[in-house]
């Protein structure tokens, strides 16, 4: 019957003096009150560039990129039985059974030069070569003395749309096949969100991308939260061109 208990492992970079090499990392490990400082060879430091492209790019701008990606799931597994044997972890493989929960604690020494976090130490929570523990969770942790200060930024109390309609005035003339006036776009607009007390809709008119443009100089930066356009335009002369109309 398996035994439900959470125990923490602390794997702790020691300062930029402990350090061996630019390439080996002395490393605290802290289980139960127990420490012990072991060195770790930084994994896969050959190919940070390679793991970007697998883990940013891959699966949605590369997915044929099979034989790369396979070569780096290589290397990965190669780097995680790395982290086991070179810090001895299978001796902290002493948990419950299926409802025991290890806590992987992963704590820089705070240089600005530190490799540490750059190490894939999220995969470690997989159960290979994990026996006796049923879940593994990694958390990273970034202590600081002296913590940044960030402004807050002042909240925003409205919401504010731009309509930039280009379609004739409502005393144009309109038949069969003629475009609508504009009021008829901005009137629903108006009416579906512009009556909430903290909505503004504005309307930049004429239609032109001048006219558009002068209005964006006269508000402040950021004024608007979304801008709606209802544009259209015309081919003209022999060879077609495409003439964009506000």
């Amino acid at each position: 019957m398996s035994v439900h208990f959470t125990s923490t492992l602390e794997i702790i970079e020691q300062t930029a003096e402990a350090t061996l090499s630019s390439d080996i990392l002395q490393v605290k490990l802290v289980f139960n009150g127990t420490e012990s400082i072991r060195s770790l060879g930084v994994p896969l430091s050959e190919c940070w560039k390679d793991l970007s492209w697998y883990f940013d790019k891959y699966a949605v701008d590369d997915p044929y990129g099979v034989s790369s990606a396979e070569d780096i799931r290589t290397r990965v597994a190669k780097s995680n039985a790395q982290i086991f044997e070179d810090l001895e972890l299978t001796r902290y493989d002493e948990g419950g059974g299926t409802e025991s929960i290890l806590w992987v604690d992963i704590i820089d020494s705070g240089s600005s030069a530190s490799q540490f976090h750059q190490i894939p130490w999220e995969f470690l929570e997989g159960h290979t070569p994990w026996k006796n523990w049923g879940t593994v969770v990694v958390r990273r942790k970034v202590p600081s003395s002296s913590p940044e200060r960030v402004p807050l930024s002042v909240e925003k109390t409205n919401f504010n749309i731009l309509c930039v309609v280009a379609r004739k005035h409502s005393h144009e003339h309109s038949g069969l096949g003629s475009d609508i006036a504009y009021q008829n776009v901005a009137i629903p607009i108006v009416d579906a969100v512009g009556r909430h007390p903290f909505v503004n809709v504005y309307l930049s008119r004429p239609g032109t991308f001048q006219a558009f443009h002068e209005h964006l100089e006269s508000m402040p930066e950021g004024f608007y939260d979304i801008i709606h356009f209802d544009l259209h335009g015309r081919l003209r002369g022999k060879n077609t061109e495409y003439s964009p109309k506000f």
